[in-house]
């Protein structure tokens, strides 16, 4: 009972955002079962049908998804942070170590992105029992794009990666205010705040100032957060992949030289900031 106990005590959080997951997945497929499979007439004996119109029905959920990842990244690695506990523990663990750890930890968190999608498979094979149909063109591309449907192992194989990637870059913003915040609440909603503001301006800022000042059109989608977790028929996935990778290499870049050097982040975590 003692352990248990403890356990709540601090890993609450985590706690929190997994009870949280599961009313999204819930959320999502009550509103697939009222927008999609209670329309009469409507045909979802197609797995993969099925598992689109999934994906559509995500909704708020894709805003939800990043605050759920951020908030595992705090609550396993906050403590270690807090009140000067990371000087301690680096008596006793090399500090090439801890950072290993810590990004082992952060490529083991991500998995729950790509871990979304299977489940959404597994909803879909179970709604629809497993069920293939030979749709023509004209039948799917009404809704979708035809080319993923008859694709659908190397489109999810894919998607699956691309949110992996979408889900490490999301998760390295914790580690922004990881050394620097000692609330743990203030450390995810700065966290999140940084995250959602950079995926805004990376999605539209960027087109926005380019045709304010130079009068060019540009594509921004292929680094667009908001719309990741949607089948996407007008997107070249090989090019989302290359834009995503880069993005997650910069910030990656950017994590090391903030803990690059042991006495520097000793320093900084002695710094009650907040």
């Amino acid at each position: 009972m003692n352990k248990i106990r403890k356990l709540i005590r601090t890993k609450w959080l985590t706690l929190l955002v997994l009870i949280t997951t599961v009313l999204l997945f819930i959320i999502t497929i009550k509103n697939y079962l009222d927008q999609y499979a209670m329309i009469d007439g409507y045909n979802f004996s197609d797995f993969r049908v099925v598992y689109f119109d999934i994906q559509t029905c995500t909704g708020i959920s894709m805003l939800i998804f990043p605050l759920i990842l951020i908030a595992i990244v705090i609550d396993r690695w906050h403590q270690l942070f807090k009140n000067g506990n990371i000087k301690n523990y680096l008596t006793r663990v090399s500090y090439k170590k801890l950072k290993r750890k810590i990004l082992s930890s952060l490529a083991l968190i991500s998995l729950l992105y790509p871990a979304i999608l299977v489940i959404y498979l597994i909803i879909s094979l179970i709604l629809s029992a497993g069920g293939i149909e030979h749709l023509t063109r004209a039948d799917f591309d009404i809704v979708f794009n035809y080319n993923l449907y008859k694709n659908f192992i190397l489109y999810f194989f894919l998607h699956s990666i691309l949110l992996y990637i979408a889900g490490f870059t999301t998760s390295q913003f914790a580690l922004l205010f990881l050394n620097k915040v000692k609330s743990k609440i203030l450390t995810v909603v700065f966290s999140y705040c940084a995250y959602f503001l950079t995926s805004f301006l990376l999605a539209y800022g960027i087109d926005v100032l380019m045709q304010m000042f130079f009068e060019i059109n540009i594509n921004s989608s292929y680094i667009d957060y908001f719309q990741i977790w949607y089948p996407r028929a007008d997107i070249n996935y090989g090019l989302y992949l290359v834009s995503n990778i880069i993005f997650c290499s910069v910030l990656s870049l950017v994590i090391m030289k903030m803990y690059k050097k042991k006495e520097k982040v000793l320093m900084t975590n002695e710094k009650e900031m907040v």
